[in-house]
């Protein structure tokens, strides 16, 4: 490598090479641990803040009342499903009973011909 003069006083070609490779490493570990950093940071920001808002949430009158119409629904919805099931039962027992018998077998003469 060939330098001006002002690099041939204390400064030799073998620190350049030394100080930018360690400024490159110093470079690469400050980009990484700040992406950790942040990376973590913001898990633990969310998870504080659902929980606060779950807290909030869960005690509200609001949500109470939500949660009980809700269970309303859901034995009316169970209520209506079991009639469902009552009469699908039912249906099914009579299409047994009322079941004709088999169709009459008609004979096809050789004459007949059908249109196709």
């Amino acid at each position: 490598m060939n330098f001006p003069q002002v690099f041939f006083g204390t400064l030799r070609e073998h620190y350049l090479v030394l100080f930018s490779l360690a400024g490159g490493v110093a470079l690469v570990a400050g980009f990484v641990g700040a992406w950790i950093g942040s990376h973590l940071a913001s898990r633990r920001s969310a998870s504080r803040v659902a929980s606060e808002l779950a807290k909030e949430v869960s005690a509200s009158p609001q949500f109470q009342q939500i949660m009980q119409a809700m269970d309303v629904l859901s034995v009316e919805v169970e209520r209506l499903s079991e009639g469902h099931r009552f009469v699908a039962r039912l249906l099914s027992e009579r299409a047994e009973h009322d079941r004709p018998g088999p169709l009459p077998v008609r004979e096809r003469k050789p004459e007949h011909v059908t249109p196709h």
